[in-house]
């Protein structure tokens, strides 16, 4: 009897943490067949969609890109002009985790990984541990899939830079800031451009 090809799905946003995980998942854990999924969701830093391409390529990781508008819901400054809004994009990652099994069931990728980290708790209530459990569940009982796993769900920001740090990623090829400039440069003053200043500094 022929042994499964063991395959992975990687959700892809062009930030530390996914460039981490995708570069975790195709040197450590050694899966036979790798992708990379990518969200166009209506996001102004779109420009991190670029990164992602990028490190996809240099990984030798085939990729697809889902285009869905999320901006029609409203409610974050991340998909409207409105900077006094939360950066918390309602339901995100129910929504990418759901798009993503349909990827990975037509692609025949059985697990799929997202980049979670545990400092993401606070702001983030679709980043917790117990919140991936719950969707994993739920997901691989109604669809031909195994599951959905965040190995860094626990790890600090430090951790996984040092982790990325470890398996030879360039952060140069990685994007952090929510509010890009018009020439497309980072904005330096964003919680994610300072957050990732100081992990990269340590």
């Amino acid at each position: 009897m022929s042994v499964k090809e063991s395959s992975a799905l990687v959700l892809l946003s062009g930030g530390m943490d996914s460039a981490v995980l995708l570069r975790y998942v195709k040197d450590v854990l050694e899966y036979d067949k790798i992708e990379a999924l990518l969200f166009n969701y209506g996001q102004r830093h779109v420009i991190e969609l670029n990164y992602a391409q990028v490190l996809a390529n240099n990984l030798g990781v085939p990729y697809g890109t889902i285009y869905v508008d999320l901006g029609m819901f409203g409610g974050s400054s991340l998909t409207t002009e409105d900077d006094s809004l939360t950066v918390v994009v309602p339901a995100r990652n129910s929504i990418f985790l759901s798009l993503a099994t349909a990827y990975a069931e037509t692609q025949g990728l059985q697990d799929i990984f997202i980049g979670c980290n545990g400092e993401d708790f606070a702001d983030f209530p679709d980043c917790r541990e117990q919140f991936i459990r719950a969707m994993s569940q739920a997901l691989a009982l109604g669809n031909n899939i195994q599951g959905v796993y965040a190995p860094f769900v626990n790890k600090s920001k430090s951790d996984i830079v040092k982790i990325g740090r470890s398996l030879g990623l360039s952060f140069q090829l990685t994007w952090s800031c929510y509010h890009p400039t018009d020439d497309g440069k980072p904005c330096g003053k964003c919680h994610a451009c300072e957050e990732r200043e100081a992990v990269l500094n340590e």
